[in-house]
Protein backbone atom coordinates (compact mmCIF):
# COMPACT_ATOMS: atom_id res chain seq x y z
CA UNK A 1 0.00 0.00 0.00
CA UNK A 2 3.10 2.54 0.64
CA UNK A 3 4.40 1.37 -1.84
CA UNK A 4 1.26 2.79 -4.35
CA UNK A 5 1.54 5.81 -2.51
CA UNK A 6 4.99 6.16 -3.08
CA UNK A 7 4.38 5.81 -7.13
CA UNK A 8 1.27 8.25 -6.80
CA UNK A 9 3.63 10.88 -4.86
CA UNK A 10 6.20 10.51 -7.06
CA UNK A 11 3.87 12.94 -9.30
CA UNK A 12 1.89 14.52 -6.84
CA UNK A 13 2.83 18.16 -4.69
CA UNK A 14 6.35 18.39 -2.61
CA UNK A 15 4.13 18.62 0.28
CA UNK A 16 3.00 15.39 -0.15
CA UNK A 17 6.65 13.67 -0.45
CA UNK A 18 7.37 15.99 2.71
CA UNK A 19 5.02 14.09 4.47
CA UNK A 20 5.27 10.70 3.38
CA UNK A 21 8.69 10.86 4.53
CA UNK A 22 7.95 12.04 8.02
CA UNK A 23 5.25 9.10 7.80
CA UNK A 24 7.82 6.50 6.82
CA UNK A 25 10.88 7.82 9.45
CA UNK A 26 8.80 9.74 12.57
CA UNK A 27 7.91 7.50 15.81
CA UNK A 28 5.07 10.20 16.67
CA UNK A 29 1.99 9.14 15.26
CA UNK A 30 0.12 12.31 16.58
CA UNK A 31 1.77 14.56 15.11
CA UNK A 32 1.95 12.91 11.60
CA UNK A 33 -1.72 12.00 11.51
CA UNK A 34 -2.14 16.33 12.55
CA UNK A 35 -0.20 16.88 9.54
CA UNK A 36 -2.07 14.49 7.42
CA UNK A 37 -5.76 15.53 8.57
CA UNK A 38 -4.46 19.24 7.69
CA UNK A 39 -4.24 18.31 3.92
CA UNK A 40 -7.43 20.00 1.99
CA UNK A 41 -6.76 17.78 -1.11
CA UNK A 42 -6.44 14.27 1.00
CA UNK A 43 -7.64 11.89 -0.94
CA UNK A 44 -8.77 8.12 -0.17
CA UNK A 45 -5.20 6.93 -0.94
CA UNK A 46 -3.90 8.85 1.65
CA UNK A 47 -6.40 7.68 4.18
CA UNK A 48 -5.23 4.13 2.85
CA UNK A 49 -1.50 5.21 3.59
CA UNK A 50 -2.40 6.21 7.11
CA UNK A 51 -3.93 3.31 7.82
CA UNK A 52 -1.31 0.97 6.70
CA UNK A 53 0.90 3.39 8.44
CA UNK A 54 -0.23 2.53 11.60
CA UNK A 55 0.44 -0.78 11.32
CA UNK A 56 4.40 0.66 10.73
CA UNK A 57 3.53 2.71 13.61
CA UNK A 58 3.01 0.25 16.16
CA UNK A 59 5.98 -2.08 15.15
CA UNK A 60 7.78 1.11 16.05
CA UNK A 61 5.74 1.83 18.81
CA UNK A 62 6.47 -1.79 19.82
CA UNK A 63 10.29 -1.62 19.23
CA UNK A 64 10.09 1.73 20.96
CA UNK A 65 8.52 0.27 23.76
CA UNK A 66 10.90 -2.66 24.37
CA UNK A 67 14.19 -0.30 23.87
CA UNK A 68 12.77 1.67 26.24
CA UNK A 69 11.67 -1.40 28.53
CA UNK A 70 15.28 -2.71 28.16
CA UNK A 71 16.52 0.74 29.01
CA UNK A 72 14.91 1.00 32.29
CA UNK A 73 15.89 -2.50 32.90
CA UNK A 74 19.61 -1.47 32.46
CA UNK A 75 18.58 1.87 34.66
CA UNK A 76 17.42 -0.07 37.67
CA UNK A 77 20.26 -2.63 37.43
CA UNK A 78 22.38 0.48 37.85
CA UNK A 79 20.95 2.29 39.99
CA UNK A 80 20.79 -1.41 41.87
CA UNK A 81 24.44 -1.62 41.52
CA UNK A 82 25.21 2.42 42.52
CA UNK A 83 23.32 1.35 45.61
CA UNK A 84 25.53 -1.02 46.25
CA UNK A 85 28.44 1.10 46.05
CA UNK A 86 27.52 3.57 48.43
CA UNK A 87 25.55 1.21 51.00
CA UNK A 88 29.40 -0.46 50.93
CA UNK A 89 31.25 3.10 51.23
CA UNK A 90 28.93 4.16 54.41
CA UNK A 91 29.24 0.55 55.42
CA UNK A 92 33.42 1.11 55.48
CA UNK A 93 32.92 4.68 56.57
CA UNK A 94 30.52 3.37 59.42
CA UNK A 95 33.29 0.45 60.06
CA UNK A 96 35.97 3.33 60.19
CA UNK A 97 34.29 5.62 62.28
CA UNK A 98 33.40 2.67 64.67
CA UNK A 99 37.32 1.82 64.87
CA UNK A 100 38.11 5.51 65.41
CA UNK A 101 35.35 5.39 68.34
CA UNK A 102 37.12 2.33 69.90
CA UNK A 103 40.51 3.54 69.45
CA UNK A 104 39.35 6.68 71.02
CA UNK A 105 37.69 4.87 74.28
CA UNK A 106 40.44 2.58 74.36
CA UNK A 107 42.82 5.79 74.50
CA UNK A 108 40.54 7.48 77.13
CA UNK A 109 39.79 4.02 79.46
CA UNK A 110 44.22 3.91 79.48
CA UNK A 111 44.05 7.88 80.21
CA UNK A 112 41.68 7.19 83.01
CA UNK A 113 43.87 3.93 84.30
CA UNK A 114 46.87 6.10 84.17
CA UNK A 115 45.53 8.84 86.16
CA UNK A 116 43.76 6.91 88.57
CA UNK A 117 47.13 5.61 89.52
CA UNK A 118 48.96 8.58 89.65
CA UNK A 119 46.21 9.74 92.11
CA UNK A 120 46.58 6.36 94.42
CA UNK A 121 50.69 7.10 94.10
CA UNK A 122 49.90 11.03 95.00
CA UNK A 123 47.02 9.54 97.89
CA UNK A 124 49.79 7.65 99.28
CA UNK A 125 52.50 10.39 99.25
CA UNK A 126 50.23 12.58 100.68
CA UNK A 127 49.53 10.14 103.76
CA UNK A 128 53.44 9.46 104.29
CA UNK A 129 53.65 13.58 103.90
CA UNK A 130 50.82 13.86 106.98
CA UNK A 131 52.03 11.03 109.07
CA UNK A 132 56.04 12.72 108.80
CA UNK A 133 54.37 16.03 109.89
CA UNK A 134 52.50 14.22 112.84
CA UNK A 135 55.05 12.69 113.76
CA UNK A 136 57.34 16.08 113.26
CA UNK A 137 54.76 17.86 115.41
CA UNK A 138 54.40 15.49 118.34
CA UNK A 139 58.41 15.62 118.57
CA UNK A 140 58.57 19.38 118.46
CA UNK A 141 55.84 19.06 121.27
CA UNK A 142 57.81 16.93 123.61
CA UNK A 143 60.72 18.92 122.97
CA UNK A 144 58.88 22.60 123.74
CA UNK A 145 57.00 20.76 127.18
CA UNK A 146 60.75 19.39 127.92
CA UNK A 147 62.06 23.00 127.17
CA UNK A 148 59.07 24.49 129.41
CA UNK A 149 59.70 22.02 132.47
CA UNK A 150 63.84 22.99 132.16
CA UNK A 151 62.97 26.74 132.20
CA UNK A 152 60.35 25.98 135.05
CA UNK A 153 63.11 24.35 136.91
CA UNK A 154 65.88 27.12 136.26
CA UNK A 155 63.11 29.41 137.22
CA UNK A 156 62.03 27.52 140.28
CA UNK A 157 65.96 27.75 141.41
CA UNK A 158 66.66 31.35 140.51
CA UNK A 159 63.68 32.00 142.88
CA UNK A 160 64.99 29.41 145.35
CA UNK A 161 68.28 31.40 145.17
CA UNK A 162 66.53 34.53 145.25
CA UNK A 163 64.49 33.88 148.72
CA UNK A 164 67.79 32.70 150.03
CA UNK A 165 69.80 35.82 149.59
CA UNK A 166 66.42 37.75 150.68
CA UNK A 167 66.59 35.84 153.83
CA UNK A 168 70.67 36.52 154.40
CA UNK A 169 69.88 40.16 153.84
CA UNK A 170 66.70 39.79 155.96
CA UNK A 171 68.74 39.37 158.78
CA UNK A 172 69.92 43.28 158.86
CA UNK A 173 66.26 44.40 157.97
CA UNK A 174 63.96 46.46 160.82
CA UNK A 175 60.90 45.00 161.84
CA UNK A 176 57.47 46.16 161.57
CA UNK A 177 56.85 46.93 165.35
CA UNK A 178 60.07 48.94 165.14
CA UNK A 179 60.50 50.79 162.13
CA UNK A 180 58.40 53.77 163.55
CA UNK A 181 61.26 53.89 166.75
CA UNK A 182 63.77 53.85 164.14
CA UNK A 183 62.64 56.33 162.07
CA UNK A 184 62.82 58.72 165.13
CA UNK A 185 66.13 57.69 166.24
CA UNK A 186 67.27 58.28 162.87
CA UNK A 187 65.87 61.40 162.54
CA UNK A 188 67.19 62.69 165.49
CA UNK A 189 70.85 61.01 165.32
CA UNK A 190 71.88 61.80 161.51
CA UNK A 191 74.43 59.75 160.31
CA UNK A 192 76.35 60.48 157.02
CA UNK A 193 76.68 57.77 154.43
CA UNK A 194 79.87 58.70 153.36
Amino acid sequence: MLATFCRRSQSGCAQTKSLLTALTFSCEKASVLEQFSNLKFAGNFIKRAICSSSVILKNIDSEFVLERKAYREKLHELRKEFEVEVESVYSAKAEAKAKKMETERVAIQEAKAEWKALKSVRAAENIEKFNQMVAQKAQERVERKELTLMKLQDLEAWRTKQRQCMEDDSLNWVEEHELERRIELALDNPRSLM
